[in-house]
Formats: structure tokens, C-alpha cells, sequence
């Protein structure tokens, strides 16, 4: 892995089958270790939802709001 910062997110590409609303769940592992644990709502075609950012290597993780990356 190279040094920096890595964005974590969900995208729900088009043409996947629309049924409303997604419930996603994300998990973050570091080291083997599970270190966050995400929950949240997703909808809407060819959207984007921003988790996190992590920096490698020290581990440092920084929360997303969802709709733009941080």
C-alpha cells in the first residue's frame, strides 16, 4: 500500500434494479481488526455515498457526512 489518504464509499451505479431505499452496511478492518462500523440509507440511481477517509499508515479515520467526500 502506498502512504495517503483513502476515501471509503458506496456508489449505486445506474441500472442496477431500483426498489426504493437500500439499507448498506460497511466495515471498516484494519490490521484485521474491525475498527467502524457504518450503517445508513441509500437511494437513488448513480449516486454516491462518502463512508470515510482513512490514512495509511497511521490508521487515522475521518467520517464522511454522505453526500460529499471529505
Amino acid at each position: 500500500p502506498y502512504d495517503g489518504w483513502y476515501l471509503v464509499f458506496v456508489h449505486d451505479y445506474p441500472g442496477s434494479v431500483f426498489q426504493g431505499a437500500n439499507a448498506v452496511t460497511v466495515n471498516i478492518y484494519l490490521n484485521g481488526a474491525l475498527t467502524n462500523t457504518y450503517n445508513f440509507s441509500m437511494s437513488g440511481e448513480d449516486s454516491d455515498y462518502y463512508v470515510a477517509k482513512i490514512h495509511w499508515p497511521t490508521g487515522q479515520i475521518v467520517d464522511c457526512s454522505g453526500g460529499n467526500p471529505c
